[in-house]
């Protein structure tokens, strides 16, 4: 629902110094498509993201939530 009121309504406000979730793919597109046209309701477009194996995302909002990380190691990638 995160990802559907963004979508809906810019970027959203909000108080989360991390927000951590899936990164989205077409299919998650196509659902939240889906929902947004009121074609399927919220608990349908749930059921359907959940069946997708799907890599998670972090987003450090804030200065605070910085401080959390630690630098290990660095990789160099040619292009």
């Amino acid at each position: 629902m995160f990802i559907a009121a963004n979508r809906l309504h810019g970027n959203i406000g909000h108080d989360y110094d991390v927000v951590i979730g899936p990164v989205a793919n077409d299919r998650v597109y196509t659902v939240l498509n889906l929902y947004e046209g009121g074609y399927i309701d919220e608990a349908s477009a749930i059921k359907r993201m959940k069946a997708y194996r799907l890599a998670d995302q972090y987003l450090f909002h804030t200065a605070k939530s910085l401080v959390a990380l630690k630098f290990s190691s660095a990789v160099e990638v040619m292009q």
